[in-house]
């Protein structure tokens, strides 16, 4: 299902604004490759999960980039 009004690299780009260090994981039905036509994906998203995926495979995602900040913050 798509979000009304805005999309997901809008919503991600929205968060940059804000706080341009926050990690962003963009979960899609769409491939990877449709939105790496936008010049800016790698540098807006850290983490791309297909739909539909399994639990596991967004914890693993969230804790490789928590342990990723906290290596840079350190």
């Amino acid at each position: 299902q798509n979000m009304p009004d805005i999309t997901g690299l809008m919503l991600i780009r929205a968060i940059k604004s804000v706080n341009a260090h926050l990690p962003a994981i963009l979960m899609s039905g769409k491939s990877a490759e449709e939105f790496k036509t936008d010049a800016n994906f790698n540098e807006l998203v850290n983490g791309f999960l297909s739909k539909p995926f399994k639990t596991e495979t967004l914890v693993n995602m969230v804790k490789s980039l928590i342990t990723t900040e906290n290596k840079s913050n350190e």
